[in-house]
């Protein structure tokens, strides 16, 4: 692992209060704006980025508040003393949520020079979904998720689909908590296309659980119509083609086990089950298979049945140690590696990777149900139920990922291998996000954003003490790093 000095240029001077702190962050598709909702005031800020350095110096001048320096992690103090100082950092949008913000997502086509894409869709607790002007912070739409009953639901996690035109919304907690609702952009109000991940509630087929994560795959590749959808309790991830009116054509987790093959019978009959092996090379087992079939054509070796020398029970604990929980968050790679999905899970130190160019469903490429194969995992400190995010640059070979342990490390998707870890935040790494300006490619940004809820000890449940701890909690804040 390889030391590097990362130059912090802004920090936000905005987020006020205790136990106020940003539930992650996301970079605009334009790479020039960067979208956050705070915890305890419910508020979503856009702050800009520097486009060049003009700009950067320009917010220097202009700040009101004074600045402050600091080393930068992982830097010598010589390395430290020659780098800019921290500018202060002030959002140049302030919307109301409502009430605490569960999820956002940009526009995909969102540009800064063309006002007219410039919105983002969010969902907050209590709330229907709001289309947000992103200039001047207004609703320019609304959408709204009605149960069997006629009553308005709050979703819990939305996603635009690549082209823009429509979007998902899933996490209902009531009765309707294995509904996807997808909606029209350009059509506000109740009217969606309703998907039903199982017949009812308690019924054995399809999906359980409240779906928690979201993720579409690359246009692209012509995967747009790909939706990968995560759940809670227990913990699954399902893959659908949306054209098929959201028709299961493969499953990576299941009850919160992880699950190399599935043989489903009827509607959701499992009648085998693989696990994975994190020690065996896949395409050195796809190797050892295809010799075998040339050298004895009469003894064909199938993929379920050569697979048991090395999908061991033995060894499936490994997997099942940061697969059990609730799925936080999906993500498909980038660029050419568009087939790989990446997981992440609640109370797990892990996030994992898998390749979907085989899944279960899959009859063509073989006789028996194919596998979905485990290619890697990244370790990160995630024991907790807070959502940490992960994310991964345009190329597809770097994975950036937050950590309780108030540090974000820095992996090569590649080899696996642990490039860099920043260090030396103040409190606990919620999100990551990774900007590319394609206007200036060899400007790179990851923003950063840092938090966690404080609880009062068994010992400290006096009312001025737990007061005292409120009111000296530290606020969050957002950091900007120039890669």
């Amino acid at each position: 692992m390889v030391h590097k000095s990362f130059n912090i240029i802004a920090q936000s001077i905005d987020i006020h209060g205790p136990d106020n702190y940003p539930n992650g962050c996301k970079f605009s598709p334009d790479g020039l704006c960067v979208l956050t909702s705070s915890n305890k005031d419910s508020k979503l800020r856009v702050y800009n980025t520097f486009a060049s350095e003009t700009d950067l110096m320009d917010v220097g001048e202009n700040a009101d508040d004074s600045t402050c320096t600091a080393a930068l992690p992982s830097a010598s103090p010589t390395a430290a003393s020659s780098l800019p100082s921290i500018r202060p950092w002030k959002s140049e949008l302030c919307a109301d949520g409502g009430d605490a913000v569960r999820c956002y997502d940009w526009y995909p086509t969102m540009r800064s020079d063309e006002p007219a894409s410039c919105c983002f869709v969010a969902t907050a607790r209590s709330q229907p979904i709001h289309l947000y002007d992103a200039y001047s912070g207004l609703i320019r739409a609304t959408y709204r998720a009605y149960n069997s009953l006629d009553e308005l639901e709050s979703a819990m996690v939305v996603s635009f689909q690549p082209s823009g035109q429509h979007f998902a919304a899933a996490g209902f907690r009531t009765a309707d908590q294995r509904t996807i609702h997808i909606f029209d952009t350009a059509i506000p109000g109740r009217q969606s296309n309703t998907f039903l991940l199982g017949k009812t509630r308690r019924s054995s087929d399809g999906q359980k659980g409240m779906v928690s994560a979201l993720a579409y795959g690359a246009a692209r590749s012509g995967q747009q119509n790909l939706l990968a959808v995560g759940a809670y309790a227990p913990g699954s991830i399902y893959v659908y083609d949306q054209r098929a009116g959201i028709h299961r054509s493969g499953t990576v987790l299941e009850n919160g086990h992880c699950v190399a093959g599935l043989k489903y019978t009827g509607m959701g009959g499992c009648s085998k089950r693989r696990r994975f092996d994190p020690s065996y090379d896949a395409q050195t087992f796809m190797t050892n298979k295809r010799d075998h079939n040339e050298h004895e054509p009469d003894k064909k070796v199938d993929d379920c049945a050569a697979s048991t020398s090395w999908l061991l029970p033995a060894k499936s604990n490994w997997f099942q140690t940061r697969a059990h929980g609730g799925v936080t968050q999906l993500q498909f790679g980038n660029n050419i590696q568009d087939y790989i999905l990446y997981s992440s899970s609640r109370r797990s130190n892990s996030i994992l990777a898998w390749d979907l160019r085989m899944l279960s469903d899959r009859q063509d490429l073989a006789p028996q149900p194919c596998i979905s194969y485990g290619l890697a995992s990244y370790a990160t400190d995630n024991d907790t139920n807070q959502r940490l995010q992960f994310d991964i640059n345009e190329t597809g070979d770097t994975l950036y990922a937050a950590g309780r342990d108030k540090c974000v490390r820095i992996y090569d998707t590649k080899t696996g291998a642990l490039r860099e870890i920043i260090e030396g935040l103040e409190d606990a790494v919620n999100g990551v996000s990774f900007g590319l300006m394609p206007s200036n490619p060899q400007r790179t940004h990851l923003a950063v954003t840092t938090g966690s809820r404080r609880f009062p000890s068994e010992d400290d449940l006096d009312s001025e003490i737990v007061q005292a701890l409120s009111s000296n909690a530290a606020a969050g804040c957002i950091r900007l790093y120039q890669l």
